[in-house]
């Protein structure tokens, strides 16, 4: 507290000194426009401007006074009060905008983990077991794009980090797979919610068939189709265009 006083005290005394300055000087400019001889209506405006200006340095300056004399009886322990709480306050926001900034940035690392992870799988399906540097950037450039534009009113992002690795959801073509380790013994299983719809879409692969089943509102749900994995993976090459 004490280092406000001064610096406030530092202050008001600088500012009294300019305050002064500009008085003497407008003082100085209507006294010189006064004793001019054949004086102008633009005079006139001039020092009528010059006197007004003189009024408010005038009452500045008893205000700086004042707020210098409280300062020196230190009066204002409730306003630097205030001042303090209000440094505090911004520090602490600025602080948790921090911490959040460098969890977005662990949360951005594990999802382009997990992205890589599974570009990788997405080789299997390449005849020549290769994907251009090019057509991975595009990929992961999509999928953060896709990830970031997801509602929070969604839950998917917090699901996400629960989730095994083998299960997860489609959002905008783009696939989001859990976070943890996945379940052993386990088929893939992503759900989609269609567009414009009540429709909750499942696909289940395993070794050998993806199973795709549909659930409107609160039916049950549904087997709508049944392909073997090899027509899944030309999806999946046609998807990547490999």
């Amino acid at each position: 507290m004490e280092q406000i006083y001064i610096r406030e005290r530092h202050l008001t005394t600088l500012r009294i000194r300019e305050v002064g300055n500009y008085l003497e000087r407008a003082k100085s400019t209507v006294k010189t426009l006064s004793a001019k001889p054949g004086i102008t209506d633009f005079d006139r405006k001039q020092i009528d401007k010059q006197k007004q200006a003189c009024v408010d340095y005038e009452k500045e300056t008893l205000a700086l006074e004042k707020r210098l004399e409280d300062l020196n009886a230190k009066r204002l322990d409730l306003e630097f009060r205030e001042e303090i709480d209000k440094i505090a306050s911004d520090a602490a926001k600025e602080n948790q905008k921090k911490i959040q900034n460098d969890r977005s940035k662990v949360e951005l690392k594990k999802t382009q983990s997990v992205f890589e992870q599974k570009s990788k799988d997405v080789n299997r399906y390449n005849d020549t077991g290769y994907v251009s540097k090019k057509q991975m950037e595009y990929e992961l450039n999509r999928f953060f794009s896709v990830y970031d534009s997801i509602p929070d009113r969604t839950g998917i992002k917090s699901l996400l980090k629960r989730l095994p690795n083998n299960q997860g959801f489609i959002w905008n073509g783009v696939w989001l797979f859990g976070e943890m380790p996945a379940e052993p013994n386990k088929p893939l299983s992503m759900q989609e919610k269609l567009r414009n719809s009540d429709i909750l879409r499942t696909y289940e692969i395993d070794d050998e068939f993806q199973l795709t089943y549909e659930k409107r509102g609160r039916d049950r749900r549904v087997l709508v189709a049944k392909e073997p994995r090899s027509e899944f993976h030309k999806h999946i090459k046609a998807r990547f265009g490999l």
